[in-house]
Order: structure tokens, then sequence, then C-alpha cells
């Protein structure tokens, strides 16, 4: 499996009328970064204030920016290969969670972007 596959599956997801969410969470400050680097790279622009962008207090434990991506199904290849887990706690309308920064970010250079997919 490779980020191919991973591209394919989300596709599918699309072509079938689904969705999936991609969101960054990070201190305020560090997010405001992100925004502005997110920004320089990648249309259309986001603001600390968009879908997807989530800013915590500078005083918590948190020391960069973590992307995830949430689908609400997840064939148990893609599961294993991108290390999807069940998803509990946030973002309730979707089962499983992926929390890669080097994927997500990977899937944005492809065309998918923060927020709703």
């Amino acid at each position: 499996m490779n980020i191919n596959d991973l591209i394919s599956f989300l596709e599918d997801i699309k072509n079938h009328g689904q969705n999936f969410f991609i969101e960054a969470e990070a201190k305020t400050d560090q997010a405001e970064k992100f925004v502005k680097d997110y920004n320089s790279k990648y249309s259309p622009s986001i603001s600390i204030t968009s879908s997807g962008i989530i800013g915590m207090e500078n005083d918590k434990d948190k020391w960069g920016v973590e992307l995830r991506l949430y689908v609400k199904d997840c064939p148990n290849d893609i599961k294993k290969a991108f290390d999807f887990h069940k998803n509990s706690y946030f973002r309730n309308e979707y089962n499983f969670r992926m929390n890669n920064n080097k994927v997500i970010r990977a899937l944005f250079d492809y065309g998918f972007r923060i927020g709703l997919n």
C-alpha cells in the first residue's frame, strides 16, 4: 500500500457521495504559522477560524501542528497501512481517524484541503 492507494480510497468516497474531513490542531501561534504556510501553497485560502483549524491556548501541552484525517468507514487494508484508529472522541460523525502529518501534507499536494472534502 502507498499514498496512491489512500488517494484512490478517498476519491472513491467522494465518488459515492460521501465525505471525509481534514483538520489541523495546534497552539494558536503554531496554527497561525500553519495557516500562513498553507495559504502560500494552496487555495482556497483558510483562516485561523476556518472549519478544520483548531487553535489551542499557547500554554497547552502541544508541540506542533497535528494533522488528522477522518473517515466514516475504512477497509482493513487501508486501516492497517495508514494506521487509522477507531475515533471515539472528536468529530463523532466519523468512525475512524488517522494522525499523520507527512501523509496528510501529501494529500494537500494532491488537491484535498483542510475541512470537509
